[in-house]
Protein backbone atom coordinates (compact mmCIF):
# COMPACT_ATOMS: atom_id res chain seq x y z
CA UNK A 1 0.00 0.00 0.00
CA UNK A 2 2.82 2.44 0.76
CA UNK A 3 3.68 2.56 -2.96
CA UNK A 4 0.47 4.52 -3.54
CA UNK A 5 0.96 7.09 -0.78
CA UNK A 6 1.65 10.69 -1.84
CA UNK A 7 2.39 13.36 0.75
CA UNK A 8 1.80 17.07 0.35
CA UNK A 9 2.11 20.09 2.60
CA UNK A 10 1.74 23.85 2.63
CA UNK A 11 5.02 25.77 2.54
CA UNK A 12 4.34 28.25 5.37
CA UNK A 13 4.63 27.05 8.98
CA UNK A 14 5.70 23.63 7.75
CA UNK A 15 8.87 24.11 5.72
CA UNK A 16 9.35 27.76 6.69
CA UNK A 17 8.31 29.83 9.68
CA UNK A 18 6.42 33.07 9.19
CA UNK A 19 7.90 36.14 10.85
CA UNK A 20 6.44 39.64 10.70
CA UNK A 21 9.89 41.16 10.14
CA UNK A 22 10.87 39.06 7.14
CA UNK A 23 9.66 38.88 3.53
CA UNK A 24 10.91 35.32 3.18
CA UNK A 25 11.59 33.79 6.58
CA UNK A 26 14.06 31.21 7.80
CA UNK A 27 13.56 27.46 7.79
CA UNK A 28 11.02 26.33 10.37
CA UNK A 29 12.15 23.85 13.00
CA UNK A 30 8.53 22.74 13.52
CA UNK A 31 8.20 19.61 11.44
CA UNK A 32 11.90 19.30 10.73
CA UNK A 33 12.69 18.50 14.34
CA UNK A 34 9.63 16.67 15.53
CA UNK A 35 8.02 14.69 12.75
CA UNK A 36 4.38 15.00 11.73
CA UNK A 37 2.51 13.78 14.77
CA UNK A 38 0.79 10.38 14.48
CA UNK A 39 3.19 7.43 14.37
CA UNK A 40 1.67 6.35 11.04
CA UNK A 41 3.00 9.55 9.42
CA UNK A 42 6.63 9.59 8.33
CA UNK A 43 8.81 12.42 9.68
CA UNK A 44 10.24 14.97 7.29
CA UNK A 45 14.00 14.65 6.90
CA UNK A 46 16.22 17.07 8.84
CA UNK A 47 17.71 20.08 7.04
CA UNK A 48 20.31 19.36 4.33
CA UNK A 49 18.61 16.07 3.39
CA UNK A 50 16.32 15.04 0.59
CA UNK A 51 12.57 15.75 0.70
CA UNK A 52 11.85 13.61 -2.37
CA UNK A 53 8.40 12.14 -2.24
CA UNK A 54 6.87 15.38 -0.90
CA UNK A 55 4.87 17.89 -2.92
CA UNK A 56 4.53 21.44 -1.64
CA UNK A 57 1.13 22.95 -2.43
CA UNK A 58 1.12 26.61 -1.48
CA UNK A 59 -1.36 29.46 -1.74
CA UNK A 60 1.51 31.78 -2.61
CA UNK A 61 1.00 33.06 -6.17
CA UNK A 62 2.90 31.65 -9.13
CA UNK A 63 4.84 34.92 -9.52
CA UNK A 64 6.69 34.04 -6.27
CA UNK A 65 8.14 30.84 -7.78
CA UNK A 66 11.65 32.20 -8.46
CA UNK A 67 12.19 33.50 -4.92
CA UNK A 68 10.75 30.33 -3.35
CA UNK A 69 12.86 28.02 -5.52
CA UNK A 70 15.94 30.13 -4.72
CA UNK A 71 15.20 29.84 -0.99
CA UNK A 72 14.70 26.07 -1.25
CA UNK A 73 17.97 25.75 -3.17
CA UNK A 74 19.84 27.85 -0.56
CA UNK A 75 18.63 25.43 2.12
CA UNK A 76 19.32 22.30 0.04
CA UNK A 77 15.66 21.29 0.05
CA UNK A 78 14.79 19.12 -2.94
CA UNK A 79 11.08 18.37 -3.36
CA UNK A 80 9.19 16.34 -5.94
CA UNK A 81 7.12 19.39 -6.93
CA UNK A 82 6.33 22.94 -5.94
CA UNK A 83 2.74 23.86 -6.84
CA UNK A 84 1.63 27.48 -6.45
CA UNK A 85 -1.67 29.34 -6.83
CA UNK A 86 -2.70 30.26 -10.37
CA UNK A 87 -3.87 33.85 -9.88
CA UNK A 88 -5.89 33.77 -13.12
CA UNK A 89 -8.09 30.95 -11.71
CA UNK A 90 -7.86 31.61 -7.97
CA UNK A 91 -7.42 35.36 -7.52
CA UNK A 92 -7.18 36.71 -3.99
CA UNK A 93 -7.92 40.43 -3.77
CA UNK A 94 -6.88 42.81 -1.01
CA UNK A 95 -10.59 43.59 -0.47
CA UNK A 96 -11.43 39.92 0.23
CA UNK A 97 -12.14 39.12 3.85
CA UNK A 98 -10.27 36.40 5.77
CA UNK A 99 -13.01 33.81 5.11
CA UNK A 100 -12.98 34.50 1.35
CA UNK A 101 -9.18 34.43 1.20
CA UNK A 102 -9.09 31.08 3.03
CA UNK A 103 -11.78 29.63 0.74
CA UNK A 104 -10.00 30.72 -2.46
CA UNK A 105 -6.64 29.44 -1.20
CA UNK A 106 -8.23 26.11 -0.22
CA UNK A 107 -9.89 25.73 -3.64
CA UNK A 108 -6.51 26.28 -5.31
CA UNK A 109 -4.83 23.71 -3.07
CA UNK A 110 -7.69 21.21 -3.51
CA UNK A 111 -7.35 21.44 -7.31
CA UNK A 112 -3.63 20.60 -7.04
CA UNK A 113 -4.27 17.81 -4.50
CA UNK A 114 -6.81 16.16 -6.82
CA UNK A 115 -4.64 16.59 -9.93
CA UNK A 116 -1.58 15.09 -8.22
CA UNK A 117 -3.41 12.29 -6.40
CA UNK A 118 -2.07 13.39 -3.02
CA UNK A 119 -3.26 10.96 -0.32
CA UNK A 120 -2.08 12.85 2.80
CA UNK A 121 -1.98 16.67 3.05
CA UNK A 122 -0.74 18.88 5.93
CA UNK A 123 -2.14 22.41 6.28
CA UNK A 124 -1.32 24.87 9.11
CA UNK A 125 -4.43 27.08 8.65
CA UNK A 126 -7.43 25.51 10.40
CA UNK A 127 -10.07 27.22 8.24
CA UNK A 128 -8.29 26.17 5.04
CA UNK A 129 -7.92 22.65 6.46
CA UNK A 130 -11.71 22.44 6.87
CA UNK A 131 -12.35 23.68 3.34
CA UNK A 132 -9.75 21.33 1.83
CA UNK A 133 -11.14 18.33 3.73
CA UNK A 134 -14.61 19.04 2.29
CA UNK A 135 -13.26 19.57 -1.24
CA UNK A 136 -11.08 16.42 -1.36
CA UNK A 137 -12.88 13.98 0.95
CA UNK A 138 -10.79 10.94 0.02
CA UNK A 139 -7.53 12.65 0.99
CA UNK A 140 -6.39 12.47 4.60
CA UNK A 141 -6.19 16.15 5.46
CA UNK A 142 -4.29 17.07 8.62
CA UNK A 143 -4.26 20.37 10.45
CA UNK A 144 -0.65 21.02 11.46
CA UNK A 145 -0.60 22.94 14.75
CA UNK A 146 2.83 24.55 14.50
CA UNK A 147 2.63 25.87 18.08
CA UNK A 148 2.10 22.43 19.64
CA UNK A 149 3.94 20.56 16.87
CA UNK A 150 1.15 18.02 16.34
CA UNK A 151 -1.00 16.97 13.40
CA UNK A 152 -4.75 16.36 13.76
CA UNK A 153 -6.73 14.45 11.13
CA UNK A 154 -9.60 16.67 9.91
CA UNK A 155 -10.80 14.61 6.93
CA UNK A 156 -14.52 14.57 6.21
CA UNK A 157 -14.51 11.02 4.82
CA UNK A 158 -14.20 8.28 7.42
CA UNK A 159 -10.95 6.32 6.98
CA UNK A 160 -10.67 2.77 8.24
Amino acid sequence: DKVYLKYGAELDHIFIARHKDSNFPNLSEDILSGGLGPSSCPPIAPPQQNYRGWIVVSSRPENHRDSIEHWLLMHNIALDKLLLRDDSRFSIKASDGPYEKAEIAAKSKAAHIRAEGITHFYEPDLLQTSFIAALVPLTRVYWWNHHLKIAKLISVHHHV
